[in-house]
């Protein structure tokens, strides 16, 4: 490895961090834009919406629990229409 490598790698460490950080600081700002969007409905779940995902979580489908969520809200929202 020649120094200049070495001296490479930290800095497009920091710059790498930087940029990351610079993305989560306009996380609630994306957020706050999309939940004012008059074509995305922002809603909580509810407790039919959570007892779906146990549901399904306890069948042969395999997903992280965010995922399950989510399926679980469509699925209880579709229901509802």
């Amino acid at each position: 490895i020649g120094s200049h490598t070495v001296a490479t790698v930290p800095h497009l460490s920091e710059k790498g961090c930087s940029s990351v950080k610079n993305e989560l600081k306009q996380v609630p700002d994306r957020l706050n834009e999309l939940a004012r969007n008059s074509s995305i409905k922002v809603f909580s779940l509810s407790e039919t919406m959570l007892e779906r995902q146990v549901s399904i979580g306890a069948s042969d489908i395999f997903l992280e629990p965010f995922d399950l969520a989510i399926l679980a809200a469509i699925l209880v929202k579709a229901e509802e229409l």
